[in-house]
């Protein structure tokens, strides 16, 4: 990964890129248990660091972020060290930490999700994929900057633009979808006790 770096940082101190990101299917998204899978992004960071100081160029990472996939924005797996404490955080918020944005992908799960149906009365659009792209822009959630959706056809691109006629949930519509009535929501950024 230090070599990788060095490469990008090189081209960066060139003036030929301005920055450079990790995409990634798994590594973000797994328990730190999960030996050759689970990457430290405050262990990634540190590596960005030390080759390009605080100038090191490393400014996104890319996951899948779908209802199927929420580990990103549900799970607490990202263990990090703050105050000399070493704690555990959702990969969301580690990354407004530390100042990385997020990219997520494969909203629609290759189309997979297309078969999922998700409430109108929650999700206000007509079309399928809408709602499921609706889902995703209203995770609450500083770092997550965009979403790539990959299209085959026009019609469907047409299709998804439906959700800019509609504002994104608030947190608490968010939430309240996911999280049982009986389970307090978490304000955006904290981590979830389902317990």
């Amino acid at each position: 990964l230090a070599k990788s770096f060095e490469f990008f940082f090189f081209y960066i101190s060139q003036g030929k890129i301005k920055s450079y990101g990790l995409a990634t299917w798994l590594c973000f998204r797994e328990k730190p248990e999960t030996t050759g899978i689970y990457l430290s992004l405050e262990k990634v960071m540190e590596t960005a660091k030390k080759v390009g100081g605080e100038k090191h160029g490393l400014k996104y990472i890319q996951i899948p972020i779908n209802i199927m996939m929420p580990e990103a924005f549900l799970e607490i797996f990202q263990e990090y060290t703050e105050n000399g404490v070493r704690q555990k955080e959702r990969t969301v918020s580690l990354a407004r930490k530390l100042k990385v944005n997020l990219i997520s992908c494969s909203p629609l799960l290759q189309g997979t999700l297309m078969q999922l149906p998700m409430p109108s009365e929650i999700f206000k659009c007509k079309n399928l994929g809408a709602k499921h792209l609706q889902f995703i822009r209203s995770i609450p959630a500083e770092s997550l900057l965009s979403t790539l959706v990959g299209q085959k056809k026009n019609r469907h691109t047409k299709m998804n633009l439906e959700i800019i006629g509609y504002p994104p949930l608030t947190p608490e519509e968010f939430w309240s979808f996911l999280i049982p009535p009986n389970v307090r929501k978490p304000i955006p950024d904290e981590p979830i006790n389902l317990q």
